[in-house]
């Protein structure tokens, strides 16, 4: 969160690397929920860092419905 704002451009370029992440975490299987969780708030804060900026990123739709849903059933 620290990239929020104005420093937003200097966090894009590692973006995709940290989504690749999130995307092999999500993969793994069976998974913790705390995992999940904190998957999903990294999600999140990565959003939230790059604003409009985040849809150069989150181009596979089907993992993060995947993951989200999986979140939504759960506890």
């Amino acid at each position: 969160q620290g990239f929020k704002s104005t420093k937003a451009n200097l966090m894009l370029p590692h973006a995709p690397h940290l989504l690749q992440f999130i995307e092999l975490v999500a993969k793994d299987s069976p998974r913790d929920e705390s995992v999940t969780k904190a998957a999903v708030a990294v999600l999140g804060d990565l959003a939230d860092a790059l604003g409009s900026s985040a849809k150069t990123i989150f181009k596979d739709p089907a993992f993060l419905e995947q993951l989200l849903g999986e979140c939504l059933q759960s506890d």
